[in-house]
Parts: C-alpha cells; sequence; structure tokens
C-alpha cells in the first residue's frame, strides 16, 4: 500500500442533498449541481490567487479572506454526489466549510429570490438566440433546471491516511486517492443522522478541537440512536462578519433566506419539503446565535421577527 500522508486531519463527508430525485427528473440540471460544487472550488482557489490575505491592507480584511478561502482544504475529492474534505486548520476549516457549503447554494439562489415562474422557481429561462439572416435574430425560451445545490454531512477528526490507489478509465490506469481511517467512518456516520435539511454535524472529537469563538455556534443534537455526543455546526452564522456593524450584517438576512423561503413554499407538498424547512430554521438560528453571541442579541431577534414565520421562530430553541 502507498501511502500518501498519514497525519491527525479533520475530515468532512459531504452529500448533496436530492440528487437522485433531480437525476430522475432532468439529467442535465443533476449535473450542472456537480458542475456547481467544482466552480465553487475553483472560484475560492482564484480569489486566493488573485488577492491573498496577504495582499490586503488591513489585518481585518485579511482576515475575511482568509474565511471566504479554501487554505485549511488538503484535499478536495469528489465522486458521484458526494464529496471528501480534509483540513488541516479545524478552526479555519470551519468557517471555510461554511462559507464554501453556502457559496455552492448562491451560486443559483438568486434565481429563486426573483422566480417568476410561479409554478417551479428552480426553471430559469435563459434565452436561445438563434441568428437566421445578416442582422436578423431570433430569441426563444429556453428552460433549464437550476436545482439547489446543498449538502449534508458530517465532520470528525483523528488519525487520517490517504493511500495512492487506480482507477480505470477507457481502459487506461489512472491514480486515485483513497481516504481510510476511523475518522472517515464517524464523518460518514454522522452525515447518515436521519434528520432532514442541508445540515453539519460533527463529534466531540472535532469540537474539542476548536476555540471558544468556533465552539460558540456548536449545538447539541438530540438524537436518540447516537451513542456518543453528536453536535450540529450552526453553519449561518459563520455567514455574518464580526465587526461590522451590527445593522448592516443584520441586512444580509432577508438575502440568506428569500431564496429558501421561495424553495419551501414551492416543494410544500413533496416529500422533500422538510429539507426546506430545516433549512429555514437553521437560517434563522444561526442568525440569532450570532448576534446574540457578538452582543447584539435584540437586533438579531427583531430581524428575525420582520421576516421569519412564527411557526420557525419557535422552532428555535434559544429564543425564550
Amino acid at each position: 500500500m502507498d501511502i500518501r500522508y498519514s497525519e491527525e486531519l479533520s475530515v468532512a463527508f459531504l452529500d448533496l442533498l436530492g440528487f437522485k430525485a433531480f437525476v430522475k427528473e432532468d439529467l442535465n440540471g443533476a449535473v450542472e449541481l456537480l458542475r456547481n460544487m467544482a466552480m465553487a472550488m475553483n472560484t475560492a482557489i482564484q480569489d486566493d490567487r488573485l488577492h491573498s490575505p496577504e495582499s490586503y491592507p488591513t489585518e481585518d480584511l485579511a482576515q475575511l479572506a482568509l474565511k471566504n478561502g479554501v487554505s485549511s482544504f488538503k484535499a478536495f475529492l469528489p465522486f458521484s454526489d458526494s464529496l471528501i474534505v480534509l483540513g488541516n486548520d479545524p478552526n479555519l476549516f470551519v468557517h471555510q466549510i461554511a462559507r464554501f457549503v453556502y457559496r455552492c447554494f448562491h451560486l443559483t439562489s438568486h434565481a429563486y429570490a426573483s422566480s417568476k415562474a410561479s409554478s417551479n422557481p428552480t426553471l430559469v429561462n435563459i434565452p436561445k438566440v438563434t441568428r437566421i439572416a445578416k442582422d436578423n435574430y431570433k430569441v426563444e425560451e429556453n428552460y433549464e433546471h437550476w436545482y439547489p445545490t446543498l449538502f449534508k454531512g458530517g465532520i470528525s477528526f483523528g488519525k487520517t491516511t490517504v493511500i495512492n490507489s487506480q482507477m480505470l478509465i477507457d481502459s487506461k490506469i489512472h491514480p486515485l486517492p483513497n481516504v481510510i481511517g476511523t475518522s472517515y467512518v464517524k464523518a460518514v456516520q454522522l452525515e447518515e443522522i436521519e434528520l432532514k435539511g442541508p445540515r453539519l454535524y460533527c463529534d466531540q472529537a472535532f469540537v474539542d478541537q476548536l476555540n471558544d469563538d468556533v465552539k460558540r455556534f456548536m449545538a447539541p443534537v438530540s438524537y436518540e440512536k447516537a451513542k456518543e455526543p453528536v453536535f450540529e455546526i450552526l453553519w449561518p452564522a459563520f455567514l455574518y462578519i464580526e465587526g461590522n456593524s451590527a445593522e448592516v450584517e443584520a441586512n444580509d438576512f432577508i438575502s440568506y433566506y428569500q431564496p429558501v423561503k421561495v424553495l419551501a413554499e414551492h416543494y410544500n407538498t413533496s416529500g422533500i419539503a422538510e429539507h426546506y424547512e430545516q433549512f429555514k430554521i437553521l437560517l434563522a438560528r444561526g442568525t440569532y446565535m450570532f448576534f446574540k453571541a457578538i452582543g447584539y442579541e435584540e437586533i438579531g431577534l427583531n430581524t428575525l421577527k420582520r421576516h421569519v414565520e412564527e411557526a420557525i421562530l419557535n422552532e428555535i430553541p434559544e429564543i425564550k
């Protein structure tokens, strides 16, 4: 066995929500989800190359650029509708994985917020222009499925080994990295928790690596099948910028929430409706916990009361 490296790492196992259903409905639309995943990663890498954290004039801007990047990702291994991400610095890893999963969703979320196709907000008109003569063009409606790129995942920490394996494509052997270790097994088990929504779970081994600032947004999970403590990362909390005006940050909430609200209304009678209801709760809970943590609980709560249904607020255990 050819070992590439074996060390203590954060291990995230992420799975695309709804992928199998999307494949059955529209294969091309489902393929775009995989492209979105790759695009989000490539964009972060290019941003870091063009504007590295060290290039910014202030420490605050440098830290923001760092959190928006993927520098803590030691490996990014997609396969089918799943993704393995290995990370070095657990604290930075949380910030970067949170922003990565949101970046994937944000690639198409603007289309849902401004959707005019009331029957299906994921159907987006990309006009098809055909030249029929000199200076004469025909414009036709051309609808494509822009499905939401959402992940459910598990994260653990521990001894992780990456080996050089092999794969066969077009009858030719190519190198293939493979991940083994109890940390990977635990990450997969966490992703398999039977609770709905684009949620990120982690275990005690991972939480033990985190500083107090990051631990503020780790919420214990009550799950009867769990044999060990399980925590949920309230990842929307990491989308906000601590140090900015609380009022300015609060204004961003509606841009996060509105696309999800539209999707929840569309899928209201389908089998995946609960995913979007739980997403709404997660966004509201993460937002509330952020503003509470920075000492502006009232601003956070008032923001939620203006935009969020009472039934969603009632699902946030921290609101008394």
